[in-house]
């Protein structure tokens, strides 16, 4: 996936994106005493796509409904939590796909709203931490065709709103979009090690 097998991918630069819809239908948003939670039902999921890029090489998670962005802020810590789950069947081929990342500000610096602008670099006390796991299987006889797995600490992260593009649809609630990107460097920065084996 992103190399050749058994690629071990320490050091190298990592980007994680994650498009969320806000308004989406049939998901739910709640408010807490310190945050928002947006997340899927059943029916409908708010998260449009997400991707984790590594060593020039682009890995996409479709919607599912388990997924969710969590925003919160309150005296002591604020926190930013987006997860991607997709599992779907090509053919004879079943792809299971995770992604997620949270970022908790010691000084209390990211908003409790979903989708407030920001920028933000993580600074010591902070806690960070995020991880992936993408397999392919035969359905059939459960062999695994490749996977790929790993960890990283979070740099920074970046929250916009974009329009999403619906044509013929020109209603204003239906474009609001999430993009949260977040800014990753290897085990250089941290000596972590990233291990990654490939099948």
């Amino acid at each position: 996936m992103f190399g050749a097998p058994n690629t071990l991918l320490t050091g190298l630069r990592y980007q994680s994106v994650y498009r969320f819809d806000t308004e989406k239908i049939g998901a739910t948003r709640t408010v807490t005493a310190t945050g928002e939670i947006l997340e899927g039902t059943g029916t409908a999921t708010p998260l449009l796509d997400a991707f984790l890029t590594i060593n020039g090489r682009s890995v996409a998670v479709s919607g599912e409904f388990r997924s969710r962005r969590i925003a919160s802020n309150d005296a002591t810590a604020s926190t930013v939590f987006d997860l991607a789950l997709g599992s779907y069947s090509v053919g004879s081929v079943s792809y299971n796909r995770q992604l997620v990342d949270t970022i908790q500000a010691s000084t209390g610096m990211l908003p409790g709203t979903i989708d407030a602008p920001f920028n933000y670099d993580v600074i010591g006390g902070d806690f960070a931490s995020g991880g992936f796991f993408f397999e392919a299987r035969d359905i059939f006889t459960f062999a695994t065709i490749e996977s790929a797995r790993g960890s990283y600490v979070p740099q920074s992260i970046e929250v916009r709103l974009d329009a999403i593009s619906n044509p013929g649809v020109p209603e204003p609630a239906g474009w609001v979009m999430m993009i949260a990107g977040f800014g990753l460097v290897g085990a250089a920065m941290r000596r972590r090690a990233l291990q990654v084996p490939l099948a």
